[in-house]
């Protein structure tokens, strides 16, 4: 049975209510993210530093606080699934999203360590990095040349989000990062 409930994911209070509303959840994805400011012009410092925080708080905070909140009743279970979706930009960088990629960054270490931690409890804990995803916002943000990568399809990320439920219980990923063929240039 599938279930949604709308929250605000940047406010904690509303977080710990919809946490414990639910009690337990057999699979946790977290899912959403912001890119915030670009650092086009200014390097690391462009923008306000309180957009900076909100950036992070959806970012890194709040799958670390929804993981902490469910985990112990998978293990309790001995089972359950915990999908965080990073992004390319938390396995390599570029000059551009360096708020964005500082929280990608601390996803990809919190998942990580999740993943060593909770693994032997019987919890996949797997992490997700796609590149430039066709038809999303961030995508949009984004030129097609930016970096020589292009675009992967949205099919192509739930396929490596399904891969997770589809390897048997001895095989556990821990991260799986999706990157598009660069375009083709011409000389």
């Amino acid at each position: 049975m599938c279930e949604c409930h709308c929250c605000d994911l940047t406010n904690t209070k509303a977080c710990n209510e919809l946490c414990t509303k639910l009690g337990h959840v057999d699979v946790l994805v977290n899912n959403a993210g912001e890119f915030g400011p670009s650092g086009e012009d200014q390097g690391p410092v462009k923008g306000n530093p309180d957009e900076w925080e909100h950036v992070v708080q959806l970012n890194l905070n709040t799958p670390m606080r929804m993981t902490r909140m469910f985990a112990p009743k998978m293990c309790e279970k001995g089972d359950g699934f915990i999908l965080n979706i990073g992004d390319v930009e938390g396995v390599h960088t570029g000059p551009r999203h360096p708020v964005y990629a500082a929280s990608k960054h601390g996803l990809r270490g919190f998942s990580l360590s999740s993943y060593e931690a909770l693994r032997s409890k019987g919890i996949h804990v797997v992490l997700v990095s796609p590149g430039n995803v066709q038809g999303t916002s961030m995508a949009d943000a984004t030129s097609k040349n930016e970096g020589g990568q292009g675009f992967i399809s949205p099919e192509d990320v739930a396929e490596a989000c399904m891969f997770a439920f589809r390897v048997s219980d001895n095989c556990v990923p821990s991260e799986i990062v999706l990157k598009a063929i660069e375009p083709h240039r011409h000389a």
